[in-house]
Formats: C-alpha cells, sequence, structure tokens
C-alpha cells in the first residue's frame, strides 16, 4: 500500500488509495497531508537549518521568533477555530526553531579553546579525554577528545568543548600511542581552527568537524608528545569495550581469511578503517558499498528478527500479552540500543533504531502504525539532537533511500502488477529489485552531489548480495555468541560467515568487470538541478494523483531550464595552482578544452599527496583525459607523482627539458612513460606547444647552457591567450632569470606568474620581479601553511608586493584558481568560506 494513506475522494470523504488503484486511468485524487504530521514538521526544521546556513544571517532570528510570537498571541485571540492557521503557525515556529537551533548548536561554549585563543593557531599542552573510538591509518592516527585543561604556558586553564587529535607517524618511527576511548590524554602540539579546505575536489575536513560541533584541532609534535595518563568510563561505554573487544577476538579465532575478517568487522561493528582498498573499489563501482556501511539493514536483522523470535518464545513460557509484548520491546529496544553504540552511532543506525522504537511503541499502544510517520518523527528527533547532522551524507543517503522505497516502490510495484503476479519466488524476487530501484533513484541525487558517481549495477546485484550479507551477519552473530563456550558450534558458525563473505566479494568482483557501463559518472553542483532531480522523483511517488504528478513534472522541467539557462560559462582559459604542501602542480584549461598539466608533485611528502589532489580533481570535473604533461625539471617535488598520474589517467604526451640528473625520479618517469607508450618531447627555449590555435605557449627557457645545475634547466612556459599571459617559472634561479631579461624583455611582463623555487632567495631577483610585474599581478606561490627550511622567504613576498603584485601562497589561501577571458586575469573563488 502506498504510503499516502488518507486521500480524499469527490465528496470529501477519507479513503484508503486502495479503493481507487485504478489510478493509471482514473481521475487525480489529492493526497490528505494532515495524516503526516511528523514529516511535515521535520521538512519545516530542516528548512530552517538550511535557512540559517544559507541565507539567513545569524541577528535576524531573534526579531522572527518575536514575530511568530506574535502571530501566535494573534491567532488565540482571533482565529481559535482555524485549524488551516494554526497548522500554517506550526510550520512557522518549526522552520525558526531549525534555524535558531543551529544558530546555536554552532556557538562554541565559552571555555572552548577557540574562544581561549581568539581563533589563532598555537603551541598548547591539551588534557582530554578520547571521546571516541581512536581511528588508526597508515599516516598515523585521530580522535576526538572531550576538552579538560589547557596550558598556553602560564599555568593550565579550564576548557570545554571537542577537539580533533591527529598524531602522524614520523619516518623513522613505526610506533603510535596506543589510546583507547576513555583515556585521559596529554597532548603537545598546535591547537587552532582546523585547516579549512585546500583544493576544490578535497574532503572538506573543517566542515566534518564543524558537523560534530568541534572547533578546534590538535596536530601532535610527533607521538611522543603524546601521555596517556588515566581511564574514564561510564558503565555503557565498558559494556561497549568488552562486547567490541569479544566480538575482535572471536573473529581472529573463527575466520581465517583476514579479508573476510575484515568485511565481518565492518558488518558487525562499522569499523572499515582495516578493508584493502582494492574491496572498497569493488563495492563502490558496483553501488554496494550500503552493505558494509552499518545500515538500516544492520538493525533490521539484529533488531526486528529479534523481535519476531521473542513472542513464540515469551509465549510458550506463559507470559500474558501485555507483559510478552513489554518485555520483547524493552530488550529489543536495548540490544539494538547497545549496537548503535558499538558502531559508533552513525545516523543510518540512529534513524534504524528510532524507526523501530517508534513502530514497536505504535504496537504496543495498539495504535495504527505509519512507516512514513516514523521515518519523519527519526529525522525530527536526530536533528534535535545535532542539526549539522542534516549536511551529513550518512544522514542524507539513508534517509533519502528509506523515503524512496516508502514512496516510490509501491507505485513500481503496482504499475507491474506484481501482487497479481502467481509465482511466490519470482514475485519475491522483482519486489527485491523493485525496492533496489526505488534506493538507488532516491539515493542518486545524493551521490552525484558529492560523490559524482552512481551505480545502477547494484540494482541487479544486490537479488544476490543482500541475501549473502544478511545470512553472513547472522553466521558470524552466531560464531561470536557462541564462540569461547560452545566452539563445536562456534567453528561451523564461522566457516559458513568465511564463505559467504567470500560469496559476497565475489558478486561484487563480477559485477566490476561485467556491469561497468551501467553507472553515470557526472558531479552536480547547480542546485536548480538538484531541486530538478528531487521534483521528479516526487512527480514519479505522486503518480497516482494526475493533478501533483503533472504539476511536479511541469516543476521539474521549469528547475531543470533554469539550471541550464543559469549555469555559468567557462572563461577561456583558466589555470589552476594546486595546494599541494613543498611541491609544483598547475593545470591549465584551455578554450578548446584541452589540458595541460604542468608538474605532478611528489608521491608522499610531508604527508602530502599531490598525484591523489590531481586525480580527485580531474575525477570532480570529469577530466577524462591529459593532453599533455610538462614536467619542469626531475625532481622529486615536480615530477615524483608522474607514474601515479599516468597509471590512472591517459597522457597525450610527456614534455620535459634535455637536462635531467641520474635520479630515481628520472627513471621511474622514463619507465613510466615507455611502458605506457607516451610520447616523450624534449623542448629548450624558443620551442612552442601547439594545443589550442587561439592561445601561444612558448618556451622560454632553458637555452641550453652547459653549466646550468638541475634547477636552472627548469622548463619555463609562457602561455598568451588574448593580451593576458601567464608565466610559469618552475625552480628556475637567478642564472635563468637573467638570461630570460636580456633575451625577452617586456615579453616577461605577465597578469600571472608562478614564483620560482618556492619563493626561495635564489629566484626571484629584483630585475626579475621589475620586469614581470606590472599593475595588478598574481603572484603565485606553491608552499606550505607554514614556512619549511625557510620557504616561502617573506622577504622575496614583500619584493613582489612592492611590485604591486597580489602575492598568494598555495598553504595559505589553498588552491589558486585564475581565469583569462583575453582582457583580464580574475580570480576564482571556489572556497565556501571564501
Amino acid at each position: 500500500m502506498h504510503p499516502w494513506q488518507l486521500v480524499r475522494d469527490a465528496s470529501g470523504a477519507q479513503t484508503h488509495p486502495s479503493a481507487h488503484f485504478g489510478y493509471l486511468v482514473k481521475k487525480a485524487r489529492t493526497p490528505y497531508w494532515n495524516a503526516y504530521p511528523a514529516v511535515m514538521l521535520a521538512g519545516c526544521f530542516s528548512g530552517g537549518i538550511l535557512a540559517a546556513t544559507r541565507i539567513l544571517p545569524t541577528h535576524l532570528w531573534a526579531w522572527m521568533a518575536a514575530g511568530w510570537a506574535l502571530l501566535l498571541l494573534g491567532w488565540v485571540i482571533f482565529q481559535r477555530s482555524r485549524a488551516p492557521a494554526l497548522t500554517l503557525l506550526a510550520c512557522l515556529g518549526m522552520f525558526l526553531a531549525g534555524g535558531a537551533h543551529h544558530v546555536f548548536f554552532n556557538l562554541a561554549p565559552p571555555s572552548d579553546p577557540i574562544r581561549l585563543l581568539a581563533g589563532d593557531e598555537q603551541k598548547v599542552t591539551l588534557v582530554g579525554r578520547v571521546a571516541d573510538r581512536p581511528r588508526r591509518r597508515a599516516s598515523g592516527l585521530s580522535c576526538t577528545l572531550e576538552n579538560r585543561f589547557l596550558d598556553r604556558g602560564a599555568g593550565p586553564e579550564q576548557a570545554d568543548g571537542l577537539t580533533a587529535l591527529s598524531i602522524f607517524r614520523r619516518a623513522d618511527q613505526d610506533t603510535l600511542p596506543l589510546l583507547r576511548q576513555g583515556d585521559l590524554v596529554m597532548a603537545a602540539g598546535r591547537l587552532g581552527p582546523p585547516a579549512p579546505l585546500r583544493n576544490p575536489a578535497d574532503f572538506d575536513y573543517r566542515a566534518y568537524l564543524k558537523q560534530k560541533g568541534i572547533h578546534t584541532a590538535i596536530t601532535a609534535a610527533d607521538p611522543s608528545s603524546v601521555a596517556v595518563t588515566g581511564r574514564e568510563l561510564s558503565r555503557l561505554e565498558i559494556l561497549t569495550e568488552r562486547v567490541a573487544a569479544h566480538v575482535n577476538t572471536q573473529l581472529g579465532r573463527l575466520i581465517r581469511t583476514p579479508a573476510s575478517r575484515e568485511i565481518l568487522r565492518a558488518l558487525l561493528l562499522g569499523d572499515r578503517t582495516q578493508l584493502d582498498e582494492e574491496t572498497k573499489t569493488y563495492f563502490r563501482n558496483t553501488g554496494l558499498s550500503h552493505l558494509l556501511a552499518v545500515s538500516g539493514l544492520h538493525v533490521l536483522l539484529i533488531g526486528m528478527a529479534l523481535y519476531q523470535l521473542l513472542l513464540p518464545l515469551m509465549a510458550r513460557m506463559g507470559y500474558g500479552w501485555r507483559t510478552t509484548e513489554w518485555l520483547r520491546a524493552a530488550i529489543t529496544m536495548g540490544v539494538i540500543g547497545v549496537y548503535a553504540l558499538l558502531t559508533g552511532a552513525p545516523a543510518s543506525v540512529v534513524r534504524a533504531v528510532i524507526m523501530a522504537g517508534v513502530l514497536i511503541g505504535g504496537n504496543l499502544v495498539q495504535r495504527e502504525h505509519n512507516t512514513l510517520n516514523a521515518l519523519g518523527a527519526a529525522g525530527l528527533i536526530i536533528l534535535l539532537a545535532r542539526p549539522t547532522f542534516l549536511f551529513d551524507i550518512g544522514f542524507q543517503l539513508s534517509f533519502a533511500a528509506v523515503g524512496a522505497i516508502l514512496l516510490i516502490h509501491p507505485v513500481l510495484t503496482e504499475a507491474v502488477s506484481l501482487s497479481r503476479l502467481k509465482w511466490k519466488r519470482v514475485r519475491k524476487v522483482l519486489e527485491g529489485v523493485s525496492v533496489s530501484v526505488a534506493a538507488t533513484l532516491g539515493t542518486m541525487p545524493v551521490l552525484l552531489v558529492h560523490f559524482g558517481y552512481v551505480s545502477f549495477s547494484g540494482i541487479l546485484l544486490n537479488i544476490a548480495a543482500i541475501p549473502l550479507t544478511m545470512f553472513a551477519m547472522a553466521a558470524a552473530m552466531a560464531a561470536v555468541g557462541t564462540g569461547g563456550w560452545a566452539d563445536v558450534l562456534a567453528f561451523p558458525y564461522g566457516a559458513s560467515a568465511e564463505a559467504l563473505t567470500r560469496g559476497l566479494v565475489a558478486v561484487a568482483q563480477w559485477g566490476d568487470r561485467q556491469l561497468p557501463l551501467l553507472s553515470l559518472s557526472w558531479y552536480v553542483d547547480n542546485p536548480w538541478i538538484v531541486l530538478s532531480f528531487a521534483a521528479a522523483l516526487l512527480a514519479l511517488a505522486s503518480w497516482p494523483y494526475l493533478r501533483i504528478r503533472w504539476t511536479l513534472t511541469g516543476t521539474a522541467v521549469v528547475l531543470l531550464t533554469l539550471g541550464a539557462a543559469l549555469s555559468p560559462g567557462r572563461a577561456g582559459v583558466d589555470v589552476i595552482f594546486f595546494d599541494v604542501g613543498q611541491a609544483d602542480a598547475a593545470l591549465i584549461t584551455l578554450p578548446n578544452d584541452r589540458r595541460l598539466l604542468v608538474d605532478t608533485g611528489n608521491g608522499p611528502f610531508l604527508l602530502e599527496h599531490p598525484a591523489r589532489t590531481i586525480l580527485n580533481h580531474l575525477r570532480r570535473y570529469g577530466i577524462r583525459t591529459l593532453d599533455a604533461v610538462v614536467l619542469t625539471h626531475m625532481h622529486d617535488d615536480h615530477a615524483g607523482g608522474f607514474a601515479t598520474l599516468a597509471r590512472s589517467v591517459p597522457i597525450g604526451r610527456l614534455v620535459s627539458s634535455s637536462r635531467s640528473v641520474a635520479s630515481e625520479t628520472e627513471r621511474t618517469v622514463r619507465l613510466a612513460a615507455d611502458s605506457l607508450s607516451i610520447p616523450h618531447r624534449i623542448v629548450s627555449a624558443g620551442d612552442t606547444l601547439a594545443l589550442d590555435p587561439e592561445v601561444r605557449i612558448t618556451v622560454l627557457s632553458p637555452d641550453g647552457s652547459p653549466e646550468d645545475e638541475e634547477n636552472n634547466t627548469s622548463v619555463v612556459l609562457r602561455v598568451q591567450y588574448g593580451e593576458t599571459v601567464f608565466l610559469l617559472t618552475g625552480d628556475a634561479e637567478s642564472e635563468a632569470e637573467n638570461r630570460m631579461i636580456q633575451t625577452y624583455g617586456p615579453l616577461l611582463r605577465s597578469d600571472a606568474v608562478k614564483v620560482a623555487h618556492h619563493g626561495s632567495t635564489t629566484s626571484s631577483t629584483p630585475a626579475f620581479v621589475e620586469r614581470v610585474a606590472g599593475g595588478r599581478t598574481f603572484a603565485v606561490v606553491s608552499g606550505p601553511r607554514r614556512p619549511f627550511r625557510g620557504l616561502p622567504n617573506e622577504g622575496v613576498l614583500q619584493r613582489w608586493r612592492l611590485r604591486g603584485a597580489e602575492t598568494l601562497v598555495t598553504g595559505r589561501s589553498g588552491a589558486v584558481w585564475l581565469e583569462s577571458d583575453g582582457a583580464r586575469v580574475r580570480r576564482k573563488h571556489w572556497r565556501p568560506d571564501s
């Protein structure tokens, strides 16, 4: 039955739509929205949160709340019997409550370190309690601290709120401190606001922490600067820790294959940190990632299955109806509550637990429940606890999937007349396909916005993957439950779980190999197109109601047209200088959509991963090939990422200078180019790169001087489009700069320049700066947030400023994105906070 259970017929009477399910040919009827108060109120509350974030300034919320109070008073005095007015006031009140709640939630406590430090970064010693399960990775460890004390050198101060702690592994030190939830730690390091978004396609760490109510982050100087001083655990935390330890111990004993063990750990505990990247890729590419993320499916298996099994068991024990219902409700909610804490309480699990509580509670009081209202109630409760959950990807995916299943699945089922199919097993399979179709359609806008990728192969693969997952979980839970005291049962259960897990991985691998075309790669960042998607899905869900269906369809078309019309056009040439720490990488996009990458950075260097940053950007903006890659010279911080990049994206040709040292980086580059048959062109001063007839790309250096050191053999490019010029100088030092001054003179004048050698004193001589800078010139320095080994040099930056240039250090401003229309170069502000 469609969740819109109550409709009004022509006479105004309320009836079930089941009485009208010839809706494909009959007249429209209007849904009775008052049957879904929780959905309506949750929607208004969410709208207030969005308005507080995107539109309305903070100081207006108090005035709006006062205005709402006056409206409510007016209704009480003059319109007491007008139900529509009360509904409107309730919706407006929830809208204002959502906005105000979001505003106050984002305010840091009075003793939060962000207030004590006044927004500045300082070296401090912080004492706090580990509030969550520490996350270990190859690069280090991270966790959340409940602040207790802060010492800035003048003695301890009281500190409240939460702080994100990061400990990076040193190259000469393999060990990390063994931290557990509840540990009291003393950490010395740099404390300040979380780092902002560094590149357009990077993970927004600051926004992620903000969603969790965390305003500060501390980076430990090294692992030895973090010490455990004690431990504090509540009784509930002790219980969940013991359960988790038992699960880990039994999985280690009973599951032989490491890959299967880690998948079962992900299914039972929600811990995916040890899953290998290849397995994650299989599940991600086939749309099966939801099976590895603890969600409502797991709560359904653990909780609702337990709820159903307890009924006959308690009936046989002679309990009465009321006692049976209350006991099985309490046991079920207790078990799934502990399970939610055990898995870290992600939004999807909390949503499933709340919905289970609403539905079980309705059964207790003998009230007919409505699943769509339960979904709305779950959303409202979660947002009351933490309004920033609205922007959590897991929250969005969970509610989009369940909402689509509730609204679209019944329409699809009725459209193909599944209820009248005689073969029960075939009907069950087709119903599963219908559920997968509905969930895929519902989550598609969320996936395209956040990941730019959606796979439709999961619609078919779920037929086998979901049963395999559920049986694997059931077998694993049986193995863990009997392990240690009934091993004669535990080992067979463990072997079954392992075999089922292997089958699940085999399904994902097969889908990745055989169904690669059943996917869509498209990042959607236009809000009008997102709204168009939503309107189209609502139109499908409203199929029984002709008037609403066509209204929503027309709305979707109008929104899609607006999105296409209002999409910003791209300038003729744009250049993005990536923020890759102490390394270089710049991507040039030409008017004919050909791409030139200048330098690729290195592999892991000071915990930076330039190749990964570049690849993320290429995927985010739908760039499938690079027409040319220029390696200015063969130092690791300029060419070290080439091999990784070449294995991941087709490259038209490699361009470099003739001079190269016999280094490991140079050998790796040549081996990668040869093995992938990438044409390699050697260039020198006077050569040109013919990539676009509207853009002249000229090589200004090197000129082949035999005494030059490696930096002075850097390929220097002059990119001219219309009246604008970009100058990319690699690591050219004073000798090369002087030769370019003598040879090219006024041709060096540029609208944007990549400052040579990361702002070193060996480059940017006064004569060169005087030739290059003029009027408004962007002087971009590729360097870290804080000076490293004296780079960038403040004297060099000041030299460019004195010539009128706007200096931008990528580590401080994030990636610098410049656009040229042929007449002027402008900076594109891509950061949300810029």
